[in-house]
Order: C-alpha cells, then structure tokens, then sequence
C-alpha cells in the first residue's frame, strides 16, 4: 500500500531589508535591495530636533560603498525642527509623507524639486513663517491640512500637474490674495481655502469636476470667483459661484461690494453657509423655485434688513442667524413654512415685521418662529408704494402697473425685476425722473434697482 504524503508549504512574504544609518547631519532609512534612502525621524535619532539653518537633503548617500538614491521624506522627519530656516528639496524626491515639516515655525522659505509627485497631510502644517510656495508640476496631490496655519503665506504656485487639493489643504493661510487653480485640478476638497482672509479673488480652471463643502467659508476679503467658461461642472456669474446649469449657488463672495442681490430665477438651491459674513449686503431676494432653505445660509450677515423668499419655500433651517439688522421679512409662501425654532436667533426678529400673502396672516401668527415676530402683516397692505433708496430722497410711486421714479441722479439706469428675479424693464433717468412701465398687477410686489442700491414696491 502506497502512502501519499501532502507537502505543505508556507509562502511567506519577501521583506526587504533596511538599515538606519546617520549621513552627515540626517537619518536615513536605507532599503537595501532598491538601493533607496528616506530622511526619516526615529527614536535614535532624535538629534533631528535640534537642526538649525538649512539642512543638506543630498539626491544621493554612501553606504558600504554602495549609493543609495534619496526619494522620499519620511513621516514627521524635521518635525517641530524649530530651527530650521531653509530647506531644498532635490529632484530625486518623489513623495513628501505625512507631517514631514509640521510645526517648522523657523522655516521661512522651502524649494520643492521637480521630481516630487504628493505632498502628504500636514507636511507643511504650522509652517507660520513660510511666505511663498512653488509647486512644480510634477506634484499631482497635496494632501489634506498640507500648508494649514500657513499664516504669511502670501503667494502659492500650483503646478500645472496638480490633480487633487485635499481637504483644508490652505485653511487659514490668511495672507494669500489670489489664488489660480489649474485647469488639470479636479477635486478641491472640503474646506482648502476656508478662513483665508485676505484672499480677493480666485480663478478656476476648467477640468474641476467636484468640490467639497464651504471651499471659500470665510474668506472675508473675498470680492468674486471666476470659473473657466470650458468647465463643464462649475460656472460664474457677476463673481459668483454656482454649479454649472445655475441650479445650484454655492459661493457668494463675502466682500463683494454691492448691497442688494436678486437670487437667478433658476436657482432652486442654496449650499450651506453660501452668505456667511456678507456683510455688505442690506437686501436679498429669493426665487420662488427655492423650495428648502439650509443652515447657516445668511449666518452673520449684520447689515442685512430686508428679505425676500419666494411662494414655494417649504422648509428653513436655521438659516439667518445673527442678522441683527433685519427688519423686513417677506415671505411670499401661502402655506407656512415648516422652520427650525431657531431659524432667526440673534436676529432681534421681536422688532421686525413679517410680511406675509394676505389669507395666511393668521395661519403665520399662529406657529414659532414666524410668531415672534413683533407683527405679521399683509404684502397687499404693507407698503405704501413710497420708499427711499439713497442718503438723498428717491421717490417712488406707484400708479397702477406704472412707476414714477423721482430724485435720481441724472442718467441713472434704473432695472425693475419681478420677486422672482425677472427683469421686467430698464430705462435711464432724464433730469432726475423716470417713468417705468410694468406688467405688474396690484398686490404684487416690483424690485427696483438704482445702480447697487434696490428697494421692494408693493403694486398699488
């Protein structure tokens, strides 16, 4: 009788062998089959803490006789390497890992070789000093938090091969003033550019397919963003930021200068946080295809004192928080909007007046938060058709679908919309006065606007 005998056998996997070795002033982590090197920080070597000036980062080391390409700066290598002022980075590098110069207060200025491909999460993070940055082109990834408390970072070159921005990738770098993305960028994560407070404008290129949330939240001096024509998911309009079939608004800028804006009529959604600190603003005026109203939309928007939203409105968040100017609300909904509780703290709504389609005065009276209004009254009853527009006494009256326009300076373009963002007609002024004819009829309301000042009519 034969005997079968089953041979089992364990294949285990091929580690490649490696040595820290010292090299003049650095660690490297030598791998011994690839004959590459990584500046790394361990344990041993600890000295790295106490480098000053500019360190030398070789493209190559000697070991037993043998050279070893230097290709990466391993995770947390310089570290809270507060001494250091100056670093270059050679071509040979390709990856930049994780934290690589996080909290580097002492750097001041950094060279990026051309052969680096990603620079990983925090590798830059608490670099305060840093104030300039070039990315070569070669570089396809920077990672999240990668330049984050870049505070005097003042100018950054992205490289033409950039693909993604990661997440907060230059949050807080308030010293930067524009910013170009590149049209080979796809992905800017959630929040890149938030808190850049002196950033004043920023152009997009054409291959972003996908934007995370609030990408500009806060950036303070913010005065317009433009997106590449060629874009096919992203576009601009008058500097601000929507998706590309307009559907969407998604940025508007926190310093541009006007005062009144008129929401585009096909505009049926607005992102979170998209007004947050426009403080310029004094009106704003919602499409009546605006069905939900988001969190934080109108957050500390402090001069604002007039709204308007629109007759399908359904549902608000807590969406005009600190908006301790507001004194007029419109809301042009037949059916009461279900709301957040807090949909107006800090907003002082018991001194405001909540202007409401005459049969659902009662019905708004009747449930938090539209009752705490100090009065909820009538549109068709709520203005007397005389408004002033300016420091100077602009009169408007109206005569039944007609305006009568007086006290304007001489020449003044006046456009007259309907609440739903439509422009109904536009005429220049003559000596002060002008004569505006509209399709309007009595009870509804016309949005009159001379130069960057506008004002709401109730049809008489």
């Amino acid at each position: 009788m034969k005997k079968h005998f089953l041979l089992l056998v364990m294949l285990l996997p091929v580690v490649a062998s490696a040595d820290i070795v010292k090299y003049q002033d650095l660690y490297y982590n030598l791998v011994l089959e690839t004959k590459q090197a990584e500046v790394i920080s361990t344990v041993e070597a600890m000295e790295n803490k106490h480098l000053e000036g500019i360190p030398n980062i070789p493209k190559t080391i000697e070991y037993k006789e043998e050279e070893y390409s230097v290709t990466s700066i391993g995770d947390h290598a310089f570290a809270n390497c507060n001494g250091i002022t100056s670093i270059t980075i050679p071509s040979s590098v390709t990856t930049i890992a994780d934290y690589a110069f996080y909290n580097c207060n002492g750097l001041t200025s950094i060279k990026i070789g051309n052969g680096v491909t990603s620079i990983g999460a925090h590798a830059f993070d608490g670099c305060s000093k840093l104030t300039s940055v070039t990315i070569p082109n070669s570089v396809t990834t920077i990672g999240e938090w990668a330049f984050f408390r870049g505070f005097r970072l003042s100018s950054v070159t992205i490289g033409n091969g950039v693909i993604v921005i990661g997440d907060y990738a230059f949050c807080t770098c308030s010293a930067l003033t524009t910013v170009t993305i590149p049209n080979n960028v796809t992905i800017i994560g959630k929040e890149a550019f938030r808190d850049c407070s002196g950033l004043t404008s920023v152009t997009i290129g054409n291959g972003v397919t996908r934007m995370g949330n609030r990408v500009f939240n806060r950036c303070s001096g913010l005065t317009a963003i433009t997106v590449d024509g060629g874009n096919s998911s992203y576009a601009s309009e008058d500097g601000v930021l929507f998706n590309k079939d307009k559907t969407t608004l998604i940025q508007y800028p926190q310093a541009k200068s006007e005062t009144s804006y008129v929401i585009p009529t096909n505009v049926t959604s607005i992102e979170k946080n998209a007004f947050e600190g426009c403080h310029n603003l004094t009106s704003v005026t919602m499409p009546n295809g605006l069905s939900r109203l988001d969190h934080n939309v109108f957050f500390d928007c402090s001069s604002l004192t007039s709204v308007t939203i629109g007759e399908s409105i359904s549902w608000i968040g807590t969406s005009f928080v600190n908006c301790p100017q507001l004194t007029d609300v419109f809301c042009l909904a037949e059916n009461v909007p279900s709301a957040a509780t807090n949909a107006f703290e800090g907003s002082n709504i018991e001194h405001a007046t909540l202007h409401v389609p005459a049969a659902s005065v009662d019905a708004y009276k009747a449930v938090a938060p539209w009752s705490n209004f100090k009065e909820v009254v009538a549109i068709d009853g709520s203005l007397n058709g005389v408004a002033s527009v300016s420091a100077r006494s602009v009169m408007i009256q109206n005569n039944g679908s007609t305006l009568n326009i007086q006290g304007t300076d001489d020449g003044s373009t006046i456009n007259v919309y309907s609440v739903n963002g439509t422009q109904i007609n536009s005429v220049v002024s003559s000596k002060g006065q002008a004569v505006v004819n509209t399709t309007l009829q009595k009870g509804s309301m016309a949005i009159v606007k001379i130069g960057r000042k506008s004002v709401k009519v109730v049809m008489k």
